[in-house]
């Protein structure tokens, strides 16, 4: 595996209602697991704030597989359950050529603005 695709994952608050979870690396069968548990406890945090915002920073993302897919879809039903949005920031080609193959597009709130500053640390996997 090269450096590029290391899979680390970052969790950052930007403010009272909003989570930013940054992505980098492969986010495939076994990087997964990983990134859904995180988001589940990011989601659990968020569950007392009203109208919170997870948003999910995917410009690094160097692959997302079908597991990586149900992952993403399954925090954006947890948060909608909750009252909560979840929006993918600056999906990576890769990833964005994945969910136009899968007709996900729409299924997702997608910013592709500029990507966030990426001044925050890795969080280990």
């Amino acid at each position: 595996m090269t450096r590029d695709h290391e899979f680390h994952v970052t969790v950052a608050a930007l403010d009272n209602t909003s989570t930013l979870v940054s992505v980098c690396g492969d986010v495939d069968i076994a990087t997964s697991p990983t990134l859904r548990r995180l988001l589940a406890a990011t989601a659990c945090r968020k569950r007392e704030v009203a109208d919170a915002h997870i948003v999910i920073e995917l410009s690094r993302v160097t692959l997302l597989d079908a597991s990586g897919i149900s992952v993403l879809m399954e925090t954006a039903r947890t948060a909608d359950r909750h009252g909560h949005t979840l929006v993918l920031r600056d999906p990576s080609p890769s990833c964005m050529r994945v969910l136009e193959i899968t007709r996900l597009v729409s299924f997702f709130h997608i910013d592709a603005a500029a990507p966030f500053e990426r001044t925050l640390q890795p969080m280990p996997a």
